[in-house]
């Protein structure tokens, strides 16, 4: 156990703040895909001596499997947000455009630092979207800020992140996962909401942490 003890300052989320400071008069919210997917890093461990392997992760791997099988029998669009950038991002794309091949799919492709108007891709994507799917991740609890119907995808026995129920899918079978997808893009975002039956600010604070920071600092 940690014992936090003095005065202390409740955040959100840094980029998605810097994110909506940035583009705020220029956000383009018209949906243009049914689903959103965050990318995972498509190997386990960086290893020094191999800068890149084609080796999936296999608990992300069998999301693909059971993604490609969906979009196969649904017709519906999925976007896909890349996780690296250069040339670890090339590579990416090379995967996901071969694995999904003729398929209604778009890859996103990622800026190297906050200065490269790229950066933000995920969250532009993340915007154009119905529902957002992926394996636990900082950036799949940032979608629901801006109210986006989340399916976290986890077959691991100890959760550790907040979504559950209609937002959890830790079964591998197809059926389950059709199901689950199924339900997420017929419901509204309101009735979501209200099945999850906690507020959106408890899996991430809508607080403008960027505004905040430069508060406290002017404080000092």
């Amino acid at each position: 156990d940690c014992n936090i003890s003095g005065d202390y300052e409740v955040a959100g989320s840094f980029r998605t703040s810097v994110f909506i400071n940035k583009f705020n008069n220029n956000l383009n919210k018209n949906k243009k895909f049914d689903i959103c997917l965050i990318g995972k890093n498509l190997v386990k461990i960086f290893q020094p001596v191999k800068i890149y392997e084609n080796k999936v992760i296999s608990e992300y791997l069998i999301l693909l499997e059971n993604l490609k099988k969906y979009l196969q029998k649904k017709n519906v669009s999925l976007v896909v947000c890349c996780k690296n950038y250069g040339f670890k991002l090339e590579a990416e794309k090379y995967f996901y455009k071969d694995f999904f091949g003729s398929l209604n799919v778009t890859v996103s492709s990622n800026g190297g630092d906050m200065t490269d108007d790229n950066y933000f891709n995920s969250y532009k994507s993340i915007l154009k979207s119905d529902v957002v799917i992926g394996l636990p991740s900082t950036l799949l609890r940032e979608a629901t800020y801006f109210d986006k119907k989340i399916l976290c995808v986890d077959y691991s026995e100890n959760l550790l992140h907040p979504f559950k129920d209609i937002a959890l899918c830790s079964s591998k079978n197809f059926d389950d996962f059709l199901f689950k997808l199924d339900s997420l893009l017929e419901i509204s975002s309101e009735n979501y909401f209200k099945k999850l039956n906690y507020s959106k600010n408890y899996i991430v604070g809508e607080i403008n942490t960027l505004e905040k920071i430069n508060t406290l600092i002017n404080k000092i």
